[in-house]
């Protein structure tokens, strides 16, 4: 990526830290090129207007909750770094606002930047994370998908922060109801049968237009996947979340 040793020399790493916390960890790189200082962090990547809350998780599984104050610190890093004439006018603006709790150091040329590091490395796989933090990490993305998405112009999220399973209802204008399940527990091997189950279920009920979309952690697929008209499963991920949302509404991904 940047193979001269200038270039090294020129790069410095951004770290995070949240409140109460006594460690940052690496969670962007910035650079000077063509007069410009750059900004790039894998942990803020947005998709259909929404951004994914889940990279900023997985690197900070012990602040999870604090997502959408780096957002705000990467948005205000960005306004810097667009003003800046080169990297040691942001580490200055970075010393000189600690509330902001990003902190710039040079980068050494060490192993920690290969792949950059922890920043694209998951530090465990996300079904391993505790289930709070995969409530919460469903909840930001159903929040956050409502918000921008104009398929759910009007649409109302139901949550029940107490109950033993999480289960969340999204109720479209249009009488018609989704309710969103969080699988953690189901493996992969039982993900048709538990989505079949679950037809079952909705074919006994009383609710024709009641549908349901099952988010599954443990499963590995590309997109979300139609199993009747009425149940989707999908991975724990925005955009999967997103396409399996659209299938039960639109009746089609866009």
């Amino acid at each position: 990526m940047m193979g001269s040793s200038s270039a090294r020399r020129a790069l410095k790493l951004v770290k995070f830290r949240a409140p109460g916390s006594s460690t940052g960890h690496v969670c962007a790189v910035i650079w000077c090129e063509g007069q410009r200082v750059h900004l790039a962090s894998p942990l803020v990547h947005a998709s259909s207007g929404a951004i994914d809350p889940l990279p900023f998780i997985r690197q900070f599984p012990d602040a999870f909750e604090m997502g959408p104050l780096f957002e705000r610190a990467m948005e205000w890093l960005d306004s810097i770094c667009y003003a800046a004439a080169n990297t040691k006018e942001v580490q200055s603006a970075c010393e000189a606002q600690p509330e902001w709790g990003l902190s710039c150091e040079r980068y050494d040329g060490g192993d920690a930047l290969l792949g950059l590091g922890g920043l694209t490395r998951h530090p465990e796989p996300l079904e391993l994370l505790p289930q709070a933090t995969m409530r919460y990490g469903l909840a930001e993305i159903l929040q956050r998908i409502l918000r921008a998405d104009p398929l759910f112009e009007g649409a109302q999220l139901g949550l029940d922060p107490d109950a033993e399973v999480f289960c969340a209802e999204v109720v479209l204008e249009r009488p018609r109801t989704v309710c969103v399940t969080l699988c953690a527990q189901v493996q992969p091997r039982d993900a048709v049968w538990h989505g079949v189950l679950e037809h079952s279920r909705l074919v006994r009920g009383d609710d024709p237009e009641l549908s349901a979309l099952l988010i599954l952690p443990r499963l590995q697929v590309g997109r979300a996947m139609r199993l009747t008209p009425r149940v989707v499963l999908a991975g724990l991920a925005l955009e999967q979340v997103r396409h399996g949302l659209h299938l039960l509404v639109a009746g089609k991904a866009t």
